[in-house]
């Protein structure tokens, strides 16, 4: 192997040295121009035909025989990766937001509904003090019971309450 004799020679030139002086004629080349059309495309740091070569191999020699192509190329693929995860991470945050904004609605709606049920609970309380007085025979309850009403009425019931209170 002339690798063996000196480390720097390349190892496509050592695969085509091999192949040609193979002692199969059968792994040899067919003709001289296939020979000194492997010697070519080694010249040219394009992938030679002795042997396959791996695809990583063959992307690294295009770019270093297209070093403006595959630097632009590298600077729009990291531009595309940061792109991606920014937009990503923005979904990630906005979603949580969301989440975060929901369970704050449902606490305040429970809330909301706590202080209502609160509020209905005083007026039914109101409007069964109100009927107690109004049946009373005592003289005066029907002004107390009035008072009452008005008491009810401005905790602000519902509708419901209200037609209660009016009858």
């Amino acid at each position: 192997r002339p690798r063996s004799l000196d480390a720097a020679i390349p190892r496509d030139l050592e695969t085509i040295v091999l192949k040609a002086i193979a002692k199969d004629p059968a792994d040899r080349y067919r003709t001289a121009a296939d020979f000194a059309a492997d010697l070519r495309q080694f010249l040219e740091d394009k992938p030679i035909r002795a042997r396959r070569v791996k695809m990583v191999e063959h992307l690294w020699r295009w770019c270093r025989r297209n070093p403006m192509v595959a630097s632009l190329s590298a600077a729009v693929a990291v531009l595309v990766l940061l792109v991606g995860g920014g937009l990503w991470v923005n979904g990630l945050l906005r979603v949580e937001r969301d989440r975060a904004v929901s369970s704050e609605f449902r606490a305040r709606d429970a809330e909301g509904r706590a202080i209502d049920a609160e509020r209905d609970m005083k007026v039914r309380r109101h409007l069964a003090q109100a009927a107690s007085l109004r049946r009373s025979s005592q003289p005066g309850r029907r002004a107390e019971c009035l008072e009452v009403i008005r008491k009810a009425i401005e905790l602000g019931p519902p509708e419901e309450l209200r037609r209660e209170l009016r009858d």
